[in-house]
């Protein structure tokens, strides 16, 4: 399997499209579940909470942070693979300049 193969299939991996049965489904499904963990994270992070439930959002904060660093990224590394899904405008040059304009400082911040 050679670099262009692996490319191909992570792109088939990113495909959003989730009405056809195939095992790319289960990261369609890891992602929109760790959107909405990340989601309930940053809104119970907003109220008084015990150390011990701080370090845990804290780790899951981080973790979803390096998570979706590394998912977008390969996103830009395969979009152009011609796969249905996997957005072609990624592979302008302001996209990786956006994406750490807006990641970087929520890392900074902690």
């Amino acid at each position: 399997m050679n670099i262009r193969d692996i490319r191909k299939e992570l792109a088939r991996g990113f495909d959003d499209n989730l009405h056809i049965r195939q095992w790319h489904n289960y990261v369609d499904y890891a992602i929109i579940f760790l959107i909405l963990l990340s989601t309930a994270e940053i809104f119970i992070s907003t109220f008084p909470i015990s150390l011990t439930a701080e370090k845990w959002m804290k780790g899951i904060d981080w973790f979803t942070q390096i998570f979706f660093t590394i998912e977008v990224s390969l996103r830009i590394w395969t979009a152009n693979q011609g796969v249905i899904g996997v957005d072609e405008e990624l592979l302008s040059p302001a996209v990786p300049l956006m994406t750490a304009r807006t990641v970087k400082p929520f890392q900074l911040e902690n």
